[in-house]
């Protein structure tokens, strides 16, 4: 209980002879009540190491890919760079989409290297008058789903940044990535994920490839959509997406699956497409079921799979400066977008990349892979963190710095070089600006808002009922 004090009064004394009058006659309940404000905490947390990653690239060795195959060779040091500056501790192997002829999968088959050409006639309606397979050769003691390895290693033919200098590991994966164009034209891309995924089990070329604490990274180079055979044994060679992702999680939890396509989409859409060397729309690629025949100005355009004079899906023509996928890659996109509602259901991006991202689809019909490459390595692989233990209840109060040795500080951006995930749990460095210097360190502070008493700022309440 408080006594009741009157404040002084320019009002005559006997005021306050009533007031005090009052209070003498009557005993009233108070209590003291201060007025509640908010204050913000801030507390330091540390850097957790990022979470390494198992990169599996899975490539087109079909006719059509030669031109792709040299673009992602040019273009990937842009996505080894990423990883070089986030310090993540990463593995990359590479596979391609044969594992057998299109009408039955022979995953103990031996893969097949070199550069078939063809000859085109120069009328209509533009054969191939000569097709040179002699370059093509099987590659020893290699089997459909092993890893490719231009350094001819026997075992671990995979680049590992624990013993690879980034420089070593971009001149090895440019040789690497050139599979060839001597691979089967039915592109199992997903028989190809499954064939090398069960080869690391065991004693089997891949063994010691996947590790029990890294997300496993899936990227897809290809022109064509997955193809699926009418006889495919479904438990073996599942073809709907729900079945690969339940094949995939006998072998790594789907929840540490990510998966990025450059294929034939658009805007993340299904999509043919067909560009120049520059990257402009040309008419120089073209479907024979499309026009009756090429236009006048590509006398030397290539027809495939031309059956009599009829055609097929696959039968095209294509200038040597033309990039072109013909079917969209409707198969490829169903299974990104089954991955993505298995891992994060209340999503709504369409795998369109950005923080916490599960897939991302790009486009093939680029004059350069550079920015899509690099954008794969920010959303999916070199996704650089700190996990907010206790989260952050104000998102935006969150500060990021390094710091060097020195005690020199450079603040980061909230919501330019780094964001929070919705939850608050998260931090994710975003942006050019947001790796680390020689030798800094980086510090991350979480405010919180508190609704505390304000001494300061109390009254006597009535508390009479």
């Amino acid at each position: 209980m408080f006594e009741m004090r009157p404040r002084s009064s320019p009002h005559p004394t006997w005021a306050l002879g009533i007031a005090t009058a009052v209070v003498q006659c009557q005993d009233y309940p108070f209590e003291q009540r201060c007025a509640e404000a908010v204050r913000e905490t801030r507390t330091q947390v540390e850097l957790a190491n990022p979470v390494p990653v198992d990169i599996l690239f899975v490539i087109d060795n079909s006719g059509s890919m030669q031109d792709e195959q040299e673009n992602l060779s040019n273009n990937f040091s842009s996505f080894i760079s990423v990883l070089a500056a986030s310090q993540l501790n990463y593995r990359i192997g590479v596979v391609t989409t044969d594992v057998g002829p299109s009408e039955e999968i022979r995953t103990n088959g031996p893969e097949i290297g070199g550069v078939q050409t063809e000859t085109i006639d120069n009328d209509p309606p533009y054969f191939t008058v000569d097709s040179d397979s002699d370059p093509c050769s099987t590659i020893e003691g290699l089997q459909h789903g092993c890893f490719r390895d231009a350094r001819e290693r026997e075992s671990e033919r995979w680049l590992d940044s624990n013993f690879d200098s980034p420089s070593d590991i971009t001149a090895t994966f440019q040789a690497t990535a050139r599979v060839g164009t001597c691979g089967s034209g039915a592109e199992r891309g997903t028989a190809a994920i499954l064939a090398a995924l069960r080869k690391t089990q065991g004693t089997e070329c891949n063994t010691g490839f996947l590790r029990n604490e890294a997300n496993l990274v899936i990227i897809m180079v290809s022109d064509e959509d997955n193809f699926v055979g009418s006889t495919d044994d479904p438990v073996d060679n599942p073809s709907t997406p729900s079945a690969i992702l339940n094949a995939i999680n006998t072998i790594k939890p789907v929840e540490q699956v990510r998966f990025a396509l450059i294929g034939a989409v658009i805007n993340g859409n299904i999509s043919a497409c067909r560009i120049d060397d520059v990257g402009n729309p040309t008419n120089l690629c073209g479907n024979l079921c499309e026009e009756a025949e090429p236009p006048p100005n590509t006398s030397r355009a290539q027809w495939r799979g031309v059956s009599g004079q009829g055609c097929d899906s696959c039968s095209s023509y294509r200038y040597a400066t033309c990039c072109a996928a013909d079917v969209g890659a409707a198969r490829y996109r169903s299974f990104a977008l089954a991955l993505e509602q298995r891992i994060r259901p209340e999503s709504t991006t369409n795998c369109a990349g950005g923080i916490n991202s599960v897939c991302l689809l790009e486009s093939i019909c680029q004059s350069r892979f550079a920015d899509s490459l690099q954008q794969i390595a920010q959303d999916l692989v070199a996704v650089d963190g700190v996990n907010l233990n206790p989260p952050a209840e104000y998102p935006p109060g969150v500060v990021a710095q390094y710091v060097t040795p020195g005690g020199s500080i450079r603040e980061l951006v909230n919501g330019a070089d780094f964001v929070i995930s919705d939850d608050g749990a998260t931090l994710s460095l975003r942006g050019p600006d947001s790796r680390p210097l020689q030798g800094e360190s980086l510090e991350v502070y979480v405010s919180n808002l508190q609704q505390v008493q304000d001494d300061g700022i109390c009254a006597a309440v009535n508390t009479t009922p």
